[in-house]
């Protein structure tokens, strides 16, 4: 997660019938409950998909990819490593330190969801 100098890693083992929904749906459970966030889980190859939290720190998932039995999206034999990374509104606005003018980036993306799909275009 990056908060801190300790790993927050955690193995887990799935069969491979499994879909990619279920195993975002399991990551809802591993992630911290936090409030109007989007997680994103990416894989090293690919935007897997979202979390996105509401104001009571409700998740749903949103997939970026095609909804297929694990085995078939990934080759690796041993395995797949995801990365979750989570995004809030003041991801996407500051305050310039040295003009003082108040920056806001995807200004015209309407919801947190959007500005982190864009965001996530531009790489």
């Amino acid at each position: 997660m990056g908060d801190d100098c300790f790993s927050h890693a955690e193995e887990k083992e799935y069969d491979k019938s499994v879909t990619i929904a279920y195993v975002l749906e399991e990551i809802t459970h591993y992630v911290p409950s936090m409030y109007n966030v989007v997680w994103t889980i990416s894989s090293p190859d690919d935007l897997v998909g979202f979390i996105i939290t509401d104001n009571q720190g409700n998740a749903e998932i949103e997939l970026n990819i095609q909804n297929k039995e694990i085995v078939k999206l990934f080759s690796s034999e041993t395995g797949v490593e995801l990365h979750c990374r989570y995004y809030h509104q003041s991801s996407f606005s500051w305050t310039d330190g040295k003009t003082g003018e108040y920056i806001e980036k995807y200004k015209e993306c309407g919801t947190l969801i959007d500005k982190v799909k864009m965001h996530c275009l531009d790489f």
